[in-house]
């Protein structure tokens, strides 16, 4: 189904009169003024009286907010609004798009930086964003099934979805850009987009009469963003670089089954100065002690949002033969961990290049092997018609220096393994078609994912 521009930006720049911008939205019987800082709605009779004055500067499919730049001593504002977005399937009464052009329009009608507007267009304009549109008409007469998408969130998993007690911005992209209107008291939900930054693979997988919908989303965090080969480990509240959730998700008749895996860099403080790709020089910026307290944070961080953890190690382990500063990093990832108050989540080791060596690929069955051994078989969320059924109750993190390789084709093995469980609590694992019909999809699925997501121009990190 295609998208229609469902909003209008018009402004009126007639001196002396302050410069002003008006919203309007194509369902919404109100719109939004924007003039001299301030925001405000307008009745629909209100809107008719000004309009005359206003002239249209462009149609758009949605709303993203409101960015603010310093200009010295003052803030300059604009409005960043959809011009451009290509569907990439649906769940439900819900279609995910992603953002292909951006337009961002002054509410000032101050000359823009043109630098930094260039940046954060090109940054929204990459491809790697993501957003939700609810066909509020389908669910308003789909009843119970429909209702279960109702509140659809992008940025959050099928599991956490239905957890209302805690809030999770982390891969709420564009959440800064809803204080502006926030605190004028406007609606941002039925206003603003939500988006993320990853990727996104949705298939259509028919199993007799059934209809599924399989999916394969990674979120990347935006608490410490940066650029591949310029931001690595932690920060000081124990966020690491290119913290990426990857859901690996089936939709069908009202039933919901998801499994989350984990990847991010190794969180210690720690860099490669001067690095240029191909380069493995790395050099650890802060002491022990620091960095303890760091790792502590991030640990901490992980088990109250995921629960149980398994780390995944698999960074060069052999002091000869791996590539520079990967075995000393290895090492003291363990030595912290160890001397850790969380020295009993599992930490598995294992040395890619050593034990994969030509594609052997029995080594990653010994890898789940290990990780069976340490208890980590964690589950899969499961939801019927918004009821939750199962939960999944920890994760696996993965992580290597910046062969993104290496934690893909795990990750890969990983969460294939974890289909039929999925299969099974939707009663679709007793016909070894169907079971191979979904691993081959979601094979292609995660291939397609490793190569789409954001680890060239956003990439926020090693992982």
């Amino acid at each position: 189904m295609a998208m229609s521009k469902v909003i209008r930006v018009l402004e009126k720049s007639i001196a002396p009169s302050p410069h002003s911008v008006l919203l309007e939205h194509r369902h919404k019987s109100v719109s939004i003024l924007f003039e001299s800082h301030a925001v405000a709605l307008l009745t629909q009779q209100e809107t008719d009286v000004i309009r005359k004055q206003y002239t249209k500067v462009c149609d758009a499919y949605g709303c993203l907010g409101v960015l603010q730049l310093n200009a010295g001593e003052s803030t300059v504002l604009f409005l960043v609004l959809v011009t451009g977005c290509v569907s990439m399937g649906k769940i439900g009464d819900v279609e995910i798009f992603r953002i292909t052009q951006t337009t961002f329009v002054s509410l000032q009608n101050a000359a823009p930086n043109k630098d930094k507007i260039s940046e954060v267009r090109k940054l929204l304009n990459s491809g790697t964003f993501y957003f939700a549109h609810i066909n509020t008409s389908a669910s308003a007469t789909a009843g119970t099934s429909g209702s279960s998408f109702s509140k659809f969130d992008i940025t959050l998993c099928a599991q956490r979805r239905q957890q209302t007690s805690e809030t999770d911005n982390r891969f709420f992209w564009n959440r800064m850009m809803h204080i502006h209107l926030m605190r004028f008291g406007i609606d941002c939900q039925s206003w603003l987009l939500q988006a993320m930054c990853g990727s996104v693979e949705i298939r259509t997988v028919y199993v007799g009469a059934k209809n599924a919908r399989a999916a394969i989303i990674s979120r990347l965090s935006c608490e410490r963003a940066g650029t591949r080969f310029n931001v690595r480990g932690t920060n000081e509240e124990g966020y690491v670089a290119n913290f990426v959730e990857t859901e690996q998700v089936i939709y069908v008749n009202g039933e919901v089954t998801s499994h989350i895996q984990t990847r991010g860099s190794v969180p210690l403080f720690w860099e490669q100065p001067g690095v240029q790709v191909g380069s493995h020089k790395v050099k650890l910026s802060r002491g022990f002690e620091t960095s303890a307290a760091a790792f502590d944070r991030h640990m901490s961080m992980m088990r109250q949002r995921y629960g149980y953890q398994t780390i995944v190690n698999l960074l060069g382990s052999s002091l000869i033969g791996s590539k520079e500063g990967e075995a000393m990093l290895s090492n003291e990832f363990q030595r912290h961990h160890g001397m850790s108050a969380h020295k009993d989540v599992p930490h598995v080791v294992f040395d890619y290049h050593q034990e994969y060596r030509g594609g052997n690929f029995s080594a990653l069955a010994k890898l789940k092997e290990r990780i069976v051994a340490c208890g980590a078989n964690y589950g899969v969320f499961h939801a019927s018609n918004g009821q939750v059924v199962r939960e999944q109750f920890g994760v696996v993190r993965t992580n290597c220096l910046d062969c993104l390789d290496r934690t893909s084709c795990v990750q890969t093995y990983l969460g294939l393994d974890m289909l039929n469980l999925q299969l099974e609590s939707l009663k679709m694992g007793g016909k070894p078609q169907n079971i191979s019909r979904f691993e081959e999809i979601f094979r292609q699925m995660w291939i397609n994912n490793h190569t789409e997501q954001p680890f060239g121009q956003l990439q926020a990190g090693s992982n």
